[in-house]
């Protein structure tokens, strides 16, 4: 239970232990699904090949219909080869914003990847566990042998979002639970959809909520991508419905999904609703809790508040894992330029180093460290 209007900002290191990417990994991912260059291969088979989790054929037949194959093949050897030399996709997509088709095709290859990635993540195996035994709606552990897997299960009690989730039901009944989100938004960097996916999950077996009164609940929290998601894993009626890692539940508009992911071009509108969702969340924040994040500049400039409004944070916890002196100095340098109207304050940057509190640990040691003062 927060107090006090609280953002959580998510970086790609806090989805590592679900079994998620770096953003340099998702650059290899993403870069070898346009691979197989000089080896004969048509497009086709290409695609067929690397595109597995997609219906390639149908896929292929109308990307024919929007871009010449040649535009396609040229598009994809771009992609292919320029990603080696890019820390990120974002970064990739941001450079080639003129270029439809490799934006076209690079959205494509990241939702493909990241459904690749939600398939064989601890989360996934998890629900399919809970549902195998039947107890999916309750709050009881699975009551099985204990293998090499099952641990990997277990530690997800070990995990961030678990944690935060036990921090803010603290106090709250059934009854009470439809407030558990009040004072609470989160900004995640990350394209996958484990936060909306674990919190349901957990909704449902700690509160015995039936699924309904979960996602109800799970709609009051403010959570933004500034890079899009794949779509919403919760099924609620929502035409964007896709469940997590889908399996071939539910049929894939591969055009539809491209669309959902967001390029930095397009999520530093002003104009647009998630750019204006970001600035509210920010400026009436009183703590930030940065987890796993990499304060890259670009996304940095994505929560800038605009000269007009004021901040009112008072304090940072951010990790900083690895992070020499130097390092954290130049963090603190870009948390003064994005989060005070006016840069840095008048007394300096010393002053606003009290407020930021860095910490060498992972999200999880840091969230359990911070406890108390949330």
């Amino acid at each position: 239970m927060y107090n006090e209007n609280t953002v959580f900002i998510i970086g790609a290191a806090a989805s590592i232990k679900y079994g998620f990417p770096l953003g340099d990994e998702l650059t290899d991912s993403v870069s070898t699904l346009f691979g197989d260059y000089g080896k004969g291969n048509t497009l086709s088979e290409r695609f067929r090949k690397n595109f597995e989790i997609l219906r390639q054929d149908e896929l292929l037949s109308r990307i024919s219909e929007t871009y010449p194959t040649k535009v396609v093949e040229e598009s994809s050897r771009h992609i292919h080869q320029g990603l080696h030399g890019m820390r990120s996709v974002d970064r990739y997509l941001h450079v080639h914003q003129d270029n439809e088709s490799i934006v076209f095709l690079g959205k494509l290859a990241i939702a493909s990847s990241i459904l690749k990635y939600e398939r064989q993540s601890t989360l996934y195996n998890w629900q399919k566990k809970l549902i195998d035994t039947g107890i999916s709606t309750k709050i009881q552990k699975v009551q099985k042998p204990i293998t090499v897997h099952d641990k990997k299960l277990e530690n997800l009690t070990n995990t961030w979002i678990n944690i935060f989730f036990n921090n803010l039901s603290e106090g709250y009944t059934k009854d009470t639970v439809k407030n558990i989100f009040e004072n609470v938004s989160i900004i995640c960097f990350n394209y996958d959809r484990c936060i909306e996916f674990y919190l349901m999950e957990l909704l449902v077996i700690t509160f015995s909520l039936n699924r309904d009164t979960a996602a109800n609940i799970l709609s009051t929290l403010n959570i933004i991508h500034p890079y899009g998601t794949i779509g919403n894993c919760i099924e609620n009626g929502d035409e964007n419905y896709l469940p997590f890692g889908n399996s071939g539940e539910r049929p894939v508009n591969e055009f539809a999904l491209a669309k959902r992911i967001v390029t930095f071009t397009e999520s530093t509108n002003e104009n647009t609703n998630n750019s204006k969702r970001i600035i509210n969340a920010v400026s009436g924040a009183s703590k930030m809790i940065i987890l796993g994040f990499g304060f890259e500049q670009m996304n940095m400039d994505i929560l800038k508040l605009p000269a007009h409004k004021t901040g009112t944070i008072r304090k940072f916890y951010a990790t900083a894992y690895g992070e020499i002196e130097i390092g954290k100095k130049v963090i603190l340098e870009q948390l003064a330029s994005s989060f005070l109207s006016n840069g840095l304050p008048k007394s300096g940057l010393k002053l606003f180093e009290e407020n930021v509190e860095f910490f060498d640990d992972d999200c999880e040691t840091m969230l359990q460290k911070i406890r108390r003062k949330l």
